[in-house]
């Protein structure tokens, strides 16, 4: 599962991962925050494989907010039955949030996968973060 963390004045987790290695999720992610608080948590993609660790994130860390867009919120609130507004960051097409020398740009890609899919550019080093975009599951059989 690719969850990445962005070190910088504000502390950032892109996508979050499957409850299968959620103990080792969060062994890292404390160790990567070394105290700090964690800011924000950015949901490219609401699938299961990608956020069962997300309420919990929410949870453990309340100061932190959730970066997605208006269809995120509704699915989260679906899966979850745990609406958390307070902790939501609603972003659109072309949205920017900057963490310090990190910015980050919100681009919707409605339907690639799922109805609320994103993809985060982060505009420092030139890092596409697509969610399952460009992926595939399994081989092909010739």
């Amino acid at each position: 599962y690719n969850s990445y963390f962005i070190d910088d004045e504000k502390t950032c987790v892109v996508d979050s991962v499957d409850a299968e290695i959620r103990e080792e999720y969060f062994d890292n992610l404390t160790h990567l925050l070394n105290g700090r608080d964690l800011d924000y948590i950015v949901v490219n993609h609401m699938e299961p494989d990608h956020c069962q660790t997300l309420l919990e994130t929410l949870e453990r860390y309340p100061n932190c907010k959730m970066v997605g867009n208006a269809t995120t919120f509704r699915m989260f609130e679906q899966f979850y039955n745990s609406p958390k507004p307070d902790q939501y960051y609603t972003v659109k097409e072309g949205d920017e949030i900057c963490l310090g020398k990190h910015t980050l740009v919100s681009y919707t890609m409605p339907m690639v996968h799922w109805p609320e899919v994103t993809c985060t550019y982060e505009k420092s080093t030139g890092t596409l973060f697509s969610a399952d975009a460009f992926g595939t599951f399994g081989t092909v059989n010739r």
